[in-house]
């Protein structure tokens, strides 16, 4: 009889605990900022991009010119994510401006400027950007061949 009053006063605690979590959200509904349709100007480069480049050359390659076009003619830095399904980029916990585009041809675009100070005029800084990149593109890469970030030399 002792024995299951404290078992079940230990079942009362622990549930009393559990209350006191932070209740799970809604999984579909999730916290974070959704990303809104990119603006014309970003259009306008994604798809002039696609038809020059073709549906030939690697996501990689794309992704690296793109990024190029769209730092040029915005003057900062941005991160540009492509994938093939329509999964990407829902919700965020970058509270930014971060757009979206859709195309007919199976790829999603998710578009944002790169937080924090990035100098996209330094060459040694975007050298070691796009080594990384490349780096990280690797199926097993080996860690001794990552790049060395110039800012901490």
């Amino acid at each position: 009889m002792f024995k299951t009053a404290i078992l079940i006063s230990f079942v009362a605690l622990a549930h009393s605990a559990y209350d006191d979590l932070p209740q799970v959200s809604d999984p579909y509904n999730p916290p974070g900022h959704a990303p809104v349709t990119c603006s014309e100007d970003y259009k306008a480069v994604i798809e002039s991009t696609r038809a020059e480049l073709g549906k030939t050359e690697t996501i990689v390659k794309y992704t690296t010119v793109l990024g190029n076009r769209i730092q040029q003619k915005f003057g900062r830095s941005h991160e540009v994510l492509i994938v093939k399904t329509g999964q990407i980029g829902h919700r965020s916990n970058y509270n930014g401006s971060i757009c979206r585009h859709d195309t007919d041809y199976g790829f999603h675009y998710v578009l944002y400027p790169t937080p924090g100070d990035y100098n996209i005029h330094d060459a040694k800084l975007e050298e070691y950007f796009e080594k990384f990149s490349a780096f990280s593109s690797i199926r097993h890469p080996n860690i001794a061949d990552l790049p060395i970030d110039p800012r901490r030399l």
